[in-house]
C-alpha cells in the first residue's frame, strides 16, 4: 500500500464526518445498559430524522400489517437493529449527499448504493443468514471510500475513475495499479473512525472480495458482495453475463436456488426507487 498517499488521504480535511446524532445513536447503542427508551428520545430529539424513519417504517417496504406512530413504537415492532439501521443510513446519507463536487459521479454512486442495499437486505432474507439490516447498510455505504478518494486526491483520483470507462468492476484493480491502495480500503478506515461495528466495516472492505473475509463475518460479506452482482444484473444494458455470475454466485456461496434469485432481482428495482424517494437522492433512472 503506498503509506504516503494513504497519509495524504487520511489527513485530508474534506473526509466524510460521523453526524452528531449517529454517532450518538452508535455510542447508545453499544452500551449494555442503555434502555430502548433512551435510544427513541435521542432519535426523536432530532424531528426531521425521526419524521424520515416513521416515514420509512410505515412505506411498504417494510410491509408493516398496522402502522407505526413512534420511534419507541418502531424499536418494538422492528427491533433495534433495524431502527438504529435507518437512523445511520438517513444521518450518513444526508451528509454524504451535501457535496456537490463536480467531477464524481454522484448519481452512478447513490445508484449502485442502493441497488447493492435492497439487494442484500432481501438476499439476506432468503438465505436465511441474518443480519439483513447490517446487509442493507454495508451495501448503501459500501464505496464511501470513493467519496473519500474524490475529496482527498481531485483530479488525480478523477483520472482513475475515467479509465475503468464506466465499467466499476475494473475499479478495483485500477486502483491498484495506478495508486497501490482501492477504496474499500479506504472505506473501511473511514466506517472503523466513524467507529461502526464490525458488521458494518468488514463488509465495507471486502465487499468485492468476500472469499478473503474473516470467518465469521463470511455470510454477511457473501450478502453484499451478492448484492452487488445484483446491481449489475439490474444496471446492465446487457445483463446476460452478469446474470449467469449471479446465480452461480447465489449457489455458490449461500446455495439459493435460481427461483430464489429471481425472487431477490424482481424486488430490487421497486425496492431501490421507494428508498431513494425516502432517503431524497438522485438515481436517475432505474430500469423497470
Amino acid at each position: 500500500m503506498n503509506s504516503e498517499l494513504l497519509e495524504k488521504v487520511l489527513s485530508c480535511q474534506k473526509l466524510p464526518s460521523m453526524p452528531a446524532i449517529a454517532a450518538r445513536v452508535i455510542e447508545l447503542t453499544g452500551s449494555e445498559t442503555v434502555s430502548m427508551r433512551e435510544i427513541a428520545n435521542t432519535i426523536t430529539n432530532d424531528q426531521g430524522l425521526a419524521a424520515k424513519i416513521l416515514r420509512t417504517v410505515n412505506s411498504p417496504f417494510y410491509a408493516l400489517r398496522k402502522p407505526c406512530s413512534s420511534i419507541n413504537q418502531a424499536i418494538v415492532m422492528l427491533g433495534l437493529s433495524a431502527v438504529q439501521t435507518l437512523a445511520l443510513g438517513f444521518s450518513l446519507v444526508g451528509s454524504l449527499a451535501k457535496d456537490k463536487s463536480e467531477g464524481f459521479d454522484y448519481v452512478s454512486y447513490w445508484r449502485r448504493g442502493l441497488l447493492t442495499a435492497v439487494a442484500a437486505r432481501r438476499i439476506a432474507a432468503v438465505a436465511k443468514t441474518g443480519g439483513e439490516e447490517e446487509a442493507f447498510l454495508s451495501g448503501l455505504l459500501q464505496d464511501v471510500g470513493m467519496i473519500a478518494l474524490y475529496q482527498a486526491l481531485g483530479e488525480q483520483y478523477a483520472a482513475v475513475l475515467k479509465s475503468t470507462g464506466g465499467e466499476h468492476r475494473l475499479l478495483t484493480k485500477l486502483e491498484y495499479e495506478i495508486m497501490e491502495l482501492c477504496h474499500s480500503d479506504i472505506g473501511a478506515m473511514l466506517a472503523i473512525r466513524w467507529k461502526l461495528p464490525p458488521e458494518l466495516v468488514i463488509p465495507i472492505k471486502y465487499h468485492e472480495r468476500p472469499s478473503s473475509a474473516p470467518p465469521e463475518h463470511a455470510a454477511l460479506c457473501a450478502v453484499v458482495a451478492l448484492g452487488n452482482i445484483a446491481a449489475d444484473v439490474v444496471s446492465a444494458a446487457e445483463p446476460a453475463l452478469p446474470l449467469k455470475k449471479f446465480y452461480e454466485r447465489a449457489s455458490q456461496w449461500l446455495r439459493m436456488t435460481p427461483a430464489q434469485a429471481d425472487a431477490v432481482l424482481a424486488e430490487v428495482t421497486a425496492g431501490s426507487k421507494e428508498i431513494a424517494s425516502l432517503l431524497g437522492v438522485d438515481v436517475g433512472k432505474l430500469p423497470d
